[in-house]
């Protein structure tokens, strides 16, 4: 049997290192999603990247380092995970954030000169999240870039202008669909406020989308990189849950969204982020996305 890996690095509260090789060249950040099921929520930062077949290995603190084409194309990453109360049950400790404060938090915990997160020139940064993951991603970077045009901060427009890239694993772009929103959450339970942006036809979904869009459109973030591209992978296969019956969770179209580009892997929604070995379908799509990402700004003027 496999040796435990490690736990990460502890940066703070709610932000951990995977990985950090000497020379890195590229900073991946990794947001989980929100608790759909009985899994602990506190652990999604961790649970939600464990490598498949494993219960206490994860990918992202190893499989940078082993993977063939990225040691031969000098690919190094330094990767990264957040952390915020994903829990789905409101009590009176958890589940009572939204996604403006969650992402307040995020601003202000990994834009520092602290940690160093997306300062260093030349170095691109990669969002990647799983599930509603990806809608923190949106709303983080919304905030970021509200902030950023308030204050005309340094560090914050720096980060921003080094955002070359976000990796959606299985988000809902456009919502779940109302049958798998009533199967999650029945109707009789306390929900955190954050289940909301996973209900069809509501505004807040719909605006958090469209200031997204419109802050790439005015090349908000991704300056130093052209753009910040956007890829997507997404589940065929059903998700078994306790006490439920096999759920398709996103959908196609949901899981397309507006983003460059798509496609579908053969996992359910948890399993499409738990690769098992670098030769992995769901590893190779980020391997691929992350090296195009140094290989478009190693070749750019402005980097």
């Amino acid at each position: 049997m496999a040796a435990a890996t490690p736990k990460p690095k502890v940066l703070s509260d709610n932000f951990y290192e995977f990985c950090r090789p000497e020379n890195y060249t590229v900073e991946v950040i990794f947001f989980h999603g929100l608790q759909l099921g009985d899994e602990n929520p506190r652990d999604l930062y961790l649970s939600t990247w464990r490598t498949k077949g494993s219960e206490d290995q994860y990918w992202p603190q190893t499989f940078f380092q082993k993977d063939e084409f990225l040691k031969d194309e000098n690919v190094k990453v330094r990767a990264l995970a957040v952390r915020y109360d994903a829990s789905k049950v409101k009590t009176d400790k958890d589940g009572r954030l939204d996604e403006y404060l969650i992402a307040e938090t995020f601003t202000n915990t990994i834009i520092s000169r602290r940690f160093k997160v997306g300062l260093t020139k030349g170095v691109p940064v990669i969002l990647v999240g799983h599930s509603f993951g990806g809608l923190m991603i949106k709303a983080f970077l919304n905030s970021a870039a509200t902030a950023a045009r308030r204050n005309n901060n340094e560090l914050l427009h720096t980060f921003l202008d080094n955002v070359a890239g976000v990796f959606f694993y299985s988000t809902p772009h456009s919502a779940l669909r109302d049958e798998v929103v009533q199967a999650l959450f029945p109707r009789d339970g306390q929900y955190s406020d954050l289940i909301r942006l996973l209900q069809q036809l509501n505004k807040d979904v719909a605006r958090l989308q469209q200031e997204f869009e419109r802050s790439l459109r005015s090349r908000q973030f991704g300056k130093n990189w052209g753009l910040t591209e956007q890829r997507a992978v997404f589940e065929s296969e059903m998700t078994e849950l306790a006490g439920l019956k096999s759920l398709m969770i996103v959908e196609e179209g949901s899981g397309r969204g507006n983003v460059d580009t798509a496609d579908l892997i053969k996992e359910d929604h948890f399993d499409i982020c738990r690769p098992a070995n670098t030769e992995s379908l769901s590893f190779q799509r980020l391997a691929d996305f992350i090296h195009k990402q140094q290989t478009r700004g190693s070749a750019s003027p402005s980097s």
